[in-house]
């Protein structure tokens, strides 16, 4: 009886997984997922020898509440990701407006806050707002909720960093003009970045191409494009080259252990007691 229960529950969970399409929504209705789900519950029971109304209403309510914990599972990545992109932008100009030698809280006009110079040159390079829709598709793992979501995230983050900017005086007001051209960027470079990110998830040779994606564009970012003062600079993007290298090696420790590691075994069947 117990691996019975066993297998109605793995079956069920993936028919919860089922349920959801690109964005997150119902593929059927909720009384027709509920119906076929029944149906094929019913044949497991008759299958298995249990068919007691008690069973399969336990069974049912167990994958109600399946398919309900992951639907508050979608709607809490939702939320993570507009609060990270959010916190990117907010981050990233308040940095900038502390840390300037020449900002609105500038104590000494010409000298500003080392530390914050160092954030600011990383938060503010073209890099680190690409790495985020990249990480938001490791993350994701699947296309379609990966650049929706890395989308979503990055415009809250372009529009997060230049009110911020007003609010705290760097501006004198909000710069539309601005807000459209980077939202515009965004439209295009997150769905690109989250798909690598999703296919450097993958658990194949091929996931090591879209990984080193990352590491490549934050050296060549780096290396092309250096964002900061003159006297941090040096340091600055070695630190950065640093930490690419360090992600290019960790794509690679992965790629090797996936070609090597044993074959997975067959899951046990669960259909007799």
């Amino acid at each position: 009886m117990q691996s019975t229960i066993q297998g109605l529950l793995s079956n069920g969970a993936r028919y919860a997984r089922s349920r959801h399409d690109v964005g997150g929504h119902w593929r059927v209705s909720d009384a027709a997922a509920r119906a076929g789900c029944q149906r094929r519950l019913h044949g497991h029971m008759l299958k298995s020898g249990h068919n007691s109304r008690d069973e399969r209403r336990w069974t049912i309510d167990t994958l109600d509440a399946l398919a309900a914990d992951r639907d508050r599972g979608y709607l809490r990545a939702w939320w993570v990701t507009v609060i990270a992109g959010a916190a990117l932008g907010a981050f990233s100009s308040m940095s900038n407006v502390f840390g300037s030698a020449y900002g609105p809280f500038t104590k000494t006009p010409g000298q500003g806050v080392l530390w914050l110079e160092y954030v600011s040159a990383w938060l503010g390079s073209a890099w680190a707002w690409a790495l985020f829709a990249f990480t938001v598709g490791w993350l994701t793992r699947r296309p379609g909720p990966a650049v929706f979501r890395a989308v979503l995230g990055l415009l809250v983050a372009v529009v997060a960093y230049y009110f911020f900017d007003r609010a705290l005086g760097m501006t004198g007001a909000v710069e539309v003009s601005l807000i459209v051209f980077w939202s515009l960027i965004a439209l295009f470079g997150a769905p690109l970045m989250a798909l690598l990110g999703v296919f450097a998830r993958k658990p194949n040779r091929w996931s090591l191409l879209a990984g080193l994606a990352a590491p490549i564009l934050i050296s060549y970012d780096t290396l092309v494009y250096a964002v900061g003062p003159d006297h941090i600079r040096p340091w600055s993007q070695w630190l950065v080259l640093c930490a690419a290298a360090g992600l290019a090696l960790a794509f690679v420790g992965r790629a090797v252990r996936l070609e090597h590691r044993p074959p997975a075994l067959p899951e046990p069947h669960s259909g007799r007691v």
